[in-house]
């Protein structure tokens, strides 16, 4: 994706050992595969992740509790912001 190097919060990419559990939602049936998954800390890292996905032009998906049914919480190659960190 090029944007994680940038970022200040943790992140985490598909070759990270922690990306399949950092991806698991509540909905097993869901496969969503994001580029990347920031966890940012403070207002200010969220801020800067959504400004980061969106000059990439990468969709965001914001995970609260991670309990879409759908899926909505997980980006599908896109950026997900996890929240659960704040």
């Amino acid at each position: 994706m090029g944007v994680i190097e940038r970022l200040s919060c943790e992140a985490i990419e598909p070759q990270d050992e922690r990306y399949e559990a950092a991806r698991a939602l509540w909905n097993g049936s869901i496969d969503h595969r994001p580029a990347a998954i920031a966890r940012p800390r403070t207002d200010v890292e969220v801020a800067e992740a959504l400004l980061r996905a969106r000059d990439q032009g990468a969709e965001i998906a914001v995970r609260g509790g991670g309990r879409s049914m759908q899926g909505h919480s997980m980006s599908d190659g896109g950026m997900t912001i996890d929240l659960s960190a704040m």
